[in-house]
């Protein structure tokens, strides 16, 4: 088997789109925030994303748009699992900031990348009956809770976890991930 090499000081990749990679190679998707992708072959069965550096992103989800969206704009989960454009005054969108978007929307339904405000933990709310968009706060029990009714005013500190979140590039009203960030709402 022959092997070649290359050297060079640096390589300059420009992000494009999957569909314009050949099969079996290393470039930034520019539709997953630019992450260090391989585009799949027969040994590599599917598109791998690299991390960056080989691992896990935990800020960088794939999200569901209600709609137009520009790219670097807060963005705030609705109780579908869609995300929109963040607004002070929008109460039925409960106001929670998720993240930020790193690419655009044109409409509804577009699968956009999105730079979370804390890690996202897959999972971490499986079968705990969570709502997308809930507010989560740390239980007595040290587990997690979606109200601060059950706290002992005077006693119990509240710190806000962060906000529930369906599974990464779908649209749910039923919460299974924890976008994480700690907020001590009163001690």
């Amino acid at each position: 088997m022959t092997l070649a090499s290359i050297k060079a000081q640096y390589v300059v990749l420009v992000p494009v789109a999957e569909s314009a990679v050949p099969a079996g190679c290393l470039f930034l998707d520019s539709a997953n925030a630019n992450q260090m992708t391989v585009k799949g072959t027969d040994s590599i069965p599917a598109t791998v994303n690299t991390g960056g550096g080989g691992g896990t992103n935990y800020f960088i989800k794939s999200m569901i748009a209600s709609g137009p969206i520009a790219i670097r704009r807060p963005l705030n989960k609705r109780a579908d699992g869609k995300v929109s454009d963040a607004d002070a005054t929008d109460s039925d969108n409960r106001q929670n900031i998720c993240g930020y978007s790193l690419t655009p929307s044109a409409s509804d339904g577009d699968v956009i990348s999105v730079l979370c405000v804390g890690p996202n933990l897959a999972d971490a709310l499986v079968g705990l009956g969570f709502a997308t968009g809930d507010e989560i706060y740390l239980s007595d029990a040290g587990g997690y809770t979606n109200t601060t009714s059950g706290l002992s005013a005077g006693i119990d500190s509240i710190i806000k976890l962060g906000v529930a979140d369906c599974a990464s590039g779908t649209a749910s009203a039923t919460a299974t991930d924890l976008i994480g960030f700690s907020d001590v709402v009163s001690r």
